[in-house]
């Protein structure tokens, strides 16, 4: 049957809490169960010099091994002396019953075993247990000196704190770790059976030089307990079960309770249950409600909080050794965060806008992505990391379409664990206007390579050298004493074929290299192929030689007409040859009409087409100069 608040009050001011409902203190202090018999045993005989000690005492008391010095501290039902051991030259605590009473005697007693038997760096040390002159136990510890975590987490300019932080870097974390260190303390007495029962902040020291000791067993139970438990502990951290007898007996789950209620008491500096009574303060303690931490904790140690001091305790950490390992988790989840942050803020992602088109901010937001992307592998449950990737990604992209790069678009837009609908339109129309350029460049590329004369120059120097000398020879053996018959013309024609296919097929990578090459090379094989033919037809009708160059002169015009009209050439090299061919038709019509002025005639075309085709080929060289550097 679960208790209401004002009879566990009275249940509580009977077991000696105070006879004032109302007191504040009431519910900040410890209250003890009543202690069981003594066992019996035995115990030794520990003599002690005390303060006063003068003439009337016994020679075995003055010169006893332990002389007390001063009190350290005083409860309510005992107190602790400082020592000094002169066979160990050390100082050592010694606590004493309060008082004649066997109730007192006996919880030392209870708590001296106890402490006794947990042997772990962070449970004070006892280094004996025996009886006094005056028939009351004493308990020799370990002597701490240090600051408890009450006072560490009320005052933040308390001496202690300089050592803490250079050893911790910061006050939370400082706090945490040394309540993981009380934790390890509990986890050890759990493996023995032990539950403390009393674990606040009060009763958690921290020494000089970083060490923690979990303080004051004298609540301690074993979990085996057939009986029901008596109400023990501080009304002010206690778990509902420790003020509920039906809600099970006490195992490791209460002590979690009470590690997540000092948690709580370190981090925001008030205690777990607060209320203007007694009562109203067990009933806080019962109720156990979740509390609302806001920004003065972070998150993870909030639910680390919450958790631990949750009501059902099936919902609780089910040892302190998980407590401990979810406290590490917090701390590593607090140093994540930290980094998302300081991440952020150097990719100058601050709020939700994610477009940046600063060039300079590319290398930033790469090295955040780099950062990023192995504690998204490592916090697979935490969604903090991958959306704080997934904006640095966005604005990767964004940057990225600024600036006209699809390869980091697409990088980034694939690497998106929800990429932007709008991003991806973004990027296939930048993909297509790549391809369009790429396909522009390409056709591009191939038109200047079909221009480029530099390929086929030595095998176009070549023919246009063997035209002008055939030209010549054909000049002069017409203008000369005896004029040839047709049948000696077509032969020369038919070796000049012969001639120019032989180099043709010499040169022909170079003749027939790209367009302008294969244009050059086609209207040179035009020229002699048409004037052989006009030839032919020229001795077919009976014509002789004289009568039948202007139609080889009008060959020759046909050729310069073709390369001025297919070949891609500067204005200047186009007049040239539009000139020339103009000409050359006229000087053909010409002699045809007056063939008394054929050889001169005849010879004034044969030195156009040679200037000509001189002028065409010093161009080609200037382009091919021209075009040199640039390979």
């Amino acid at each position: 049957m679960v208790a209401v608040p004002s009879t566990l009050a009275e249940t509580l001011l009977l077991g000696g809490a105070g006879p004032d409902d109302s007191d504040a203190t009431l519910w900040s202090e410890t209250i003890h169960a009543p202690p069981a018999a003594d066992d019996g045993v035995s115990l030794p005989r520990i003599a002690l010099e005390r303060p006063d000690v003068g003439a009337g005492t016994s020679p075995s008391t003055r010169a006893s091994d332990l002389a007390l010095r001063a009190v350290l501290g005083r409860g309510g039902m005992g107190e602790v002396w400082l020592a000094e051991q002169r066979s160990l030259a050390r100082s050592v605590a010694v606590k004493l019953p309060l008082g004649d009473g066997d109730r007192n005697a006996h919880a030392l007693l209870a708590e001296a075993r106890v402490t006794g038997s947990l042997d772990h760096p962070n449970i004070v040390p006892v280094h004996a247990l025996g009886l006094a002159d005056d028939g009351r136990p004493v308990l020799v510890m370990k002597r701490v000196v240090g600051a408890t975590l009450e006072a560490l987490a009320a005052d933040a300019a308390h001496p202690a704190w300089p050592e803490l932080l250079a050893r911790h870097g910061d006050r939370e974390t400082a706090l945490v770790e040394t309540l993981a260190r009380a934790a390890d303390a509990l986890a050890f007495a759990h493996v023995r059976g032990i539950v403390h029962r009393d674990l606040k902040p009060e009763n958690v020291m921290v020494g000089a030089f970083g060490e923690v000791f979990v303080m004051d067993w004298g609540c301690a139970i074993a979990m085996d307990a057939g009986t029901p438990h008596a109400i023990a502990g501080t009304p002010a951290f206690m778990a509902p079960e420790m003020l509920d007898a039906t809600r099970g007996p006490l195992d490791a789950r209460t002590d979690v309770y009470l590690l997540g209620a000092t948690l709580h008491a370190a981090l925001t500096g008030r205690p777990r249950h607060e209320g203007v009574t007694l009562a109203g303060v067990c009933a806080e303690a019962l109720a156990s409600r979740s509390v609302d931490y806001g920004d003065a904790v972070s998150p993870a140690l909030a639910a680390v909080c919450n958790r631990a001091t949750h009501a059902d305790r099936a919902e609780r950490f089910a040892s302190a050794a998980e407590f401990r390992a979810a406290l590490g988790h917090a701390l590593r989840l607090r140093a994540m965060t930290g980094l998302l942050d300081r991440i952020a803020a150097r990719a100058g992602l601050t709020n939700d806008t994610a477009t940046i088109a600063d060039a300079a901010r590319l290398g930033t937001l790469e090295e955040a992505r780099h950062a990023l992307t192995p504690l998204v592998a490592e916090w697979p449950d935490q969604p903090q990391p991958r959306a704080l990737l997934d904006r640095v990604l966005r604005a990767l992209v964004h940057t990225a379409l600024a600036q006209r790069l699809l390869p980091i678009a697409e990088e980034a837009l694939a690497a998106s664990s929800a990429p932007d609908p709008r991003l991806v339109a973004e990027v296939a129309r930048l993909r297509e206007a790549h391809e369009r350029a790429r396909q522009l460049a390409a056709l591009g590329e191939e038109a200047l390579k079909g221009r480029d004369v530099r390929p086929g120059f030595r095998g176009i120097l070549g023919l246009v050298a063997f035209m002008a000398l055939n030209a010549v020879m054909l000049v002069g053996s017409i203008s000369g004493g005896d004029e040839p018959t047709m049948r000696e013309v077509l032969l020369s024609d038919l070796a000049s074929l012969a001639v120019m296919g032989a180099a043709t097929f010499a040169f022909r990578r170079s003749l027939l290299a790209n367009a302008r090459s294969r244009t050059v090379t086609s209207a040179i094989w035009i020229t002699v192929l048409s004037m052989t033919v006009c030839d032919a037809l020229c001795a077919f009708v009976g014509l002789s030689a004289r009568k039948a160059a202007p139609f080889s002169v009008l060959s020759s015009a046909t050729c310069f007409a073709v390369l001025t009209v297919l070949l891609a050439m500067p204005a200047r090299a186009r007049v040239a040859t539009g000139s020339c061919a103009a000409l050359l038709c006229a000087e053909a019509f010409w002699s045809a009409a007056q063939p008394e002025l054929g050889s001169r005639l005849i010879s004034l075309s044969v030195a156009e087409t040679a200037l000509t085709a001189g002028y065409l080929v010093f161009e080609m060289a200037r382009e091919r100069r021209d075009a040199a550097p640039r390979t």
